[in-house]
């Protein structure tokens, strides 16, 4: 049997550091897929476990997917069913590996896919200007994760016709609260008898 390094945080940290700085963006993206990929497991997570979590996503990315099989809207209708709150951190400039101008067709459609993603899910997008930005902004989702409280609610009528329900959320503005929601939800559908 190989000699296998135990793995404690203070190693495994360094160990995720390094691997992450050899790292070297070439090739093709295929980010709706690997989203897609991602968000199915979070849900077979949710079927297995009996513990009530919230779960949230950190996406850092330019956006740019020139390679995926799967469509953005599939990827935003199946995020949007699972309910995982996707925050996303957009590479841009300096920051993003591949140059590009900024009113290039491909970057328009980044810009659209991460914030409706972040939108339709309730997360938030962030666009760091240099490196040292980013620990600022793992810090602010650490602490918008901790700081809320999820509400539920039972609609009036109950339809089961698979349909998408729209949710709009306001509180008080002498609250100083800030209320960031899902757009909505699916309601369940019913089984068509005899199928």
């Amino acid at each position: 049997m190989p000699n296998r390094e135990l793995l404690t945080a203070s190693n495994a940290r360094g160990l995720i550091e390094r691997a992450i700085r050899s790292l070297s963006a070439s090739g093709e993206t295929a980010l709706y897929d690997g989203l897609y990929v991602v968000l199915k497991e979070f849900e077979r997570e949710r079927r297995v476990s009996t513990e009530v979590r919230r779960q949230a996503l950190v996406l850092l990315s330019d956006g740019l997917d020139n390679r995926s099989r799967l469509a953005f809207d599939d990827v935003l209708d199946y995020a949007r069913r699972v309910a995982v709150n996707i925050y996303v951190i957009a590479l841009r400039g300096a920051l993003a590996q591949v140059p590009r101008n900024e009113q290039d067709a491909a970057v328009l459609r980044a810009d659209y896919a991460l914030n409706t993603v972040t939108r339709e899910s309730g997360g938030r997008l962030f666009f760091p200007k240099m490196a040292r930005d980013l620990a600022g902004i793992y810090t602010a989702i650490a602490q918008e994760l901790f700081s809320q409280y999820e509400l539920g609610y039972m609609p009036v009528r109950s339809v089961s016709d698979g349909g998408f329900r729209r949710v709009a959320v306001r509180v008080r503005p002498e609250t100083n609260a800030l209320a960031r929601t899902r757009s909505g939800y699916y309601a369940p559908s019913r089984a068509t008898p005899g199928m």
